[in-house]
């Protein structure tokens, strides 16, 4: 499942204000960049198989099965979850995405009468 709360390093800015590297030279002439810095938090590292996981996620929003519910909305079911759009009396259309781990994220987009578009999205994170 594609991790919704990555975090960056953060430096120890009262024990330095940038990374601090040692270079460490072996005995066959090669070198060695040693990161030294003090942090008070340790981000997440991020490569290919994050990559792959958020494309494959992004794949997973292509709709695998449609199902027109009883009070109007549609319910479409994706590789990562479902998602139902409704229609609401206002006009106003709430989607509401649940993942296959539990998380939500919904979103109500309204058009006012000036044509104008307004969105809200709320983000719960499964505990």
């Amino acid at each position: 499942m594609l991790k919704l709360n990555y975090l960056d390093d953060t430096l120890n800015e009262s024990i330095n204000t940038e990374r601090q590297y040692e270079i460490i030279r072996g005995a066959d002439g090669k070198s060695q960049i040693k990161d030294v810095t003090s942090y008070s938090q340790v981000g997440d590292d991020i490569g290919a198989a994050q990559f792959k996981e958020i494309s494959r996620s992004l794949y997973g929003f292509i709709n695998t099965e449609l199902k027109l519910k009883a009070d109007g909305s549609i319910e479409s079911k994706m590789d990562i979850g479902t998602k139902v759009t409704k229609i609401n009396a206002d006009g106003s259309i709430t989607q509401r995405l649940v993942d296959n781990d539990g998380n939500t994220i919904t979103k109500v987009t309204k058009v006012n009468a000036d044509g104008s578009v307004t969105s809200s999205v709320t983000n719960v994170v499964a505990s």
